[in-house]
């Protein structure tokens, strides 16, 4: 039992002994371990070194002196035998022209035509002048002379109205203050308009508590008057009566409308009664002296003395000659028709005021019934001490109630009228807005006529001038001597011997029909074919000479050109090529055109077996080194959305080992050429920085060496 006990004993130490060698070694190599899955990165450390930029653009190669063959006249090419690329000689044959006279000529032969037919028209005036003179014939101009003076009129009365334009804007800004004015006014009308509708909501308001009162009263009074027939009487009186008040305020209200649309007619229309019985009247008077001849077209003056001066028999009638005369006038006769609308409001005045007759004598008789009811009740209720002071109090509040709702309608006028003192002075801003409109409109209409004015009379000035110098012009030739007119036809003479003699120059170069190479070069371009016609100055090829060298230009900011100096070296590529024989020297330097006040134009002289004009060729130029403290490989600088960033490698000590951590620096670069960047930011010489990487590596992630 006891070696049983033994053996349990030694298994568990055992296996103690071998998970705790299991944990030591799995703590030991735990750092390689986790190295397997982390990625690995090359690093440099940061340094100081010497930085060269490099400038580098793009050019045309551009021969530096070249020949364009041209004409001077117009020509149509017979055979073009000038071919691109080929190189020629002082003396080659280039083209062949046709021999047909050019543009130039036959417009020499126009001109020399004209001159002499106008020499032929000189010589032909003066011979009819001559035998006006001597016929006594030469008369004087008074055709010329008025139209001058009509214009000389015209002109006058021009100024006269360009001088009485009224080109100032005292009316536009007089305009302005109506309205400045207007909306014063208007301020004013909506304070007293907003003052006015509070002053009717307090009113209504109170009026509105005080039928809330008599309700209150009436509720209390009713529950006390419950069963008395003296009370139901006096309440039913009191029904009718309102019912009476209201109908009588109703008939007044309708009443005065009719009386303002009897006005309102009257004003609109006039005496159109009194307009219809002068007819009326006319045709009683005619008929009185045995003329009646019907109605009426005229009347006279006097007809209204004659009409009082008949019997009371013949006066009598008026009535039915109006009526008679009415029923000849035409419906839509606008006398009748105002006629007809204030005879109809004036019916409506004696219907309305019937019916505020009947309503005050309803009035009159309501309040009579009631003054019995309430005499009744008063006599049955007369030691009821509670109801005669409930009866006196509503009495009071009805008799205040009344006050408050006459004074209600007074302030519901008064809001009325604010309202429409209110909506006139908007109507008058809106007014005064149009006057201002149509003020800067005759403003501008009249300084568009003062410039109308002032080109038609530069215009008739210009016109004047010139009718007044053609007719001195006229009568000087007519006063001048025979040897001045001569003289003058010598001068035509001599302009048609110029033309003359121009048509002969040009007809000589049109004679020649070849054309030759002056220069020994390569010919570059050759702008027509056989057939064409070609214009005067415009090149028919382009001869480049290869002797006076090439040249390119590329454009680069001004802090780049104050780096380099005229007779610098310039590394030259050509497309996929690479580098020729090509040699590029700096030999100027100037300001771009495109951009003269950021950018400068470097000038390279070209030479070298492989340059060929219109090229493209890629030009790279050193700066002068500066020396920089904190220096890194290309492949260390990163850029995000953030900006340049590089990433050093940190240290992080531990029992077991150090771990390295990736940690992110923002920079800013401060030169760089092919291999190297100079950088400034929270980093120092002797960092190390990483360069590659053979996984994506954060900042803060940890990292693991490369070796070696």
């Amino acid at each position: 039992m006891n070696e049983e006990k033994t053996n349990k004993r030694g298994w568990v130490k055992n296996a103690a002994i071998v998970f705790l060698t299991v944990l030591l070694i799995l703590t030991f190599f735990s750092n390689t371990i986790m190295n397997w899955s982390l990625p690995e990165v090359a690093v440099r450390q940061v340094t100081s070194a010497n930085i060269s930029t490099q400038i580098r653009g793009t050019a045309t190669v551009k021969a530096t002196e070249t020949y364009e063959v041209v004409l001077d006249q117009s020509r149509r090419v017979k055979t073009v035998y000038a071919k691109r690329g080929e190189e020629v000689r002082a003396g080659d044959l280039l083209f062949v022209l046709s021999e047909e006279d050019s543009a130039e000529l036959e417009s020499a032969k126009s001109q020399y035509k004209s001159a002499l037919e106008t020499l032929e028209s000189m010589k032909k005036s003066y011979e009819e002048s001559v035998l006006r003179a001597s016929m006594g014939l030469s008369g004087g101009k008074s055709e010329e002379e008025r139209s001058i003076e009509n214009l000389r009129k015209q002109l006058k009365a021009d100024r006269a109205e360009r001088s009485g334009l009224d080109l100032s804007d005292k009316l536009v800004k007089a305009a302005e203050e109506k309205v400045t004015a207007a909306e014063l006014t208007r301020d004013s009308a909506k304070r007293d308009r907003d003052q006015a509708a509070e002053t009717a909501k307090y009113a209504a308001d109170t009026v509105a508590k005080q039928q809330s009162n008599i309700s209150q009263l009436e509720d209390r009074l009713s529950k006390l008057n419950t069963g008395d027939p003296n009370y139901n009487a006096v309440d039913a009186a009191r029904r009718q009566l309102d019912a009476a008040n209201e109908n009588m305020d109703a008939a007044n209200e309708a009443f005065n409308q009719a009386v303002t649309e009897l006005g309102s007619l009257r004003l609109l229309y006039g005496d159109c009664r009194g307009e219809l019985e002068k007819y009326a009247k006319q045709w009683i008077v005619n008929a009185a002296a045995g003329s009646d001849s019907g109605a009426p077209s005229a009347y006279d003056s006097d007809v209204q003395d004659k009409f009082d001066k008949l019997s009371i028999e013949w006066r009598s009638k008026l009535n039915v000659y109006f009526d008679a005369y009415l029923k000849t006038l035409p419906y839509d006769n606008e006398t009748l028709k105002g006629y007809n609308a204030i005879r109809a409001a004036e019916e409506t005045v004696e219907a309305k005021t019937a019916a505020v007759q009947r309503a005050s004598q309803s009035l009159m008789d309501a309040n009579s019934d009631w003054s019995s009811a309430w005499d009744s009740y008063q006599s049955a209720n007369r030691n009821n001490v509670e109801k005669n002071n409930l009866n006196n109090e509503l009495n009071n509040a009805r008799i205040l109630l009344k006050q408050l709702q006459e004074m209600q309608a007074d302030e519901d006028k008064e809001l009325q009228k604010a309202n429409d003192a209110l909506e006139k002075a908007e109507a008058a801003i809106q007014e005064a807005r149009q006057n201002v409109e149509k003020e800067k409109n005759e403003l501008e209409s009249r300084k568009a006529r003062y410039n109308s004015l002032t080109a038609t009379i530069d215009q008739e000035t210009w016109d004047l001038d010139k009718m007044v110098n053609n007719y001195n012009i006229s009568k000087e030739l007519a006063e001048r001597s025979d040897e001045e007119t001569r003289q003058r036809i010598a001068d035509q003479e001599a302009q048609v011997a110029q033309l003359e003699e121009k048509m002969q120059r040009l007809s000589g170069v049109t004679g020649g029909t070849e054309v030759y190479a002056e220069i020994n070069g390569v010919i570059k371009t050759v702008n027509v074919t056989a057939g064409n016609t070609v214009s005067a100055r415009t090149p028919l090829a382009t001869i480049e000479v290869p002797d006076r060298g090439y040249t390119a230009e590329i454009s680069v900011t001004n802090e780049q050109a104050q780096n380099i100096y005229i007779g610098d070296f310039a590394q030259v590529t050509t497309g996929w090529w690479g580098q020729r024989d090509i040699t590029a020297q700096l030999t100027g330097i100037r300001s771009d055109p495109a951009n003269p006040r950021n950018a400068r134009l470097l000038i390279f002289t070209l030479t070298g077996a492989d340059v060929e004009s219109g090229a493209n060729i890629t030009l790279s130029i050193g700066q002068r080194g500066q020396t920089y403290n904190t220096v890194v490989p290309k492949s260390a600088v990163r850029s995000d959305t953030n900006g340049d960033f590089v990433l050093i490698v940190t240290i992080k000590q531990t029992p077991l080992s150090n771990r390295y951590i990736a940690q992110r620096v923002d920079v800013r670069k401060l030169a760089e050429d092919d291999n190297s960047v100079a950088i400034a930011g929270e980093i120092n010489y002797g960092d190390t920085v990483i360069t590659t990487t053979t996984g994506l590596v954060e900042s803060g992630m940890q990292i693991r060496m490369a070796e070696g």
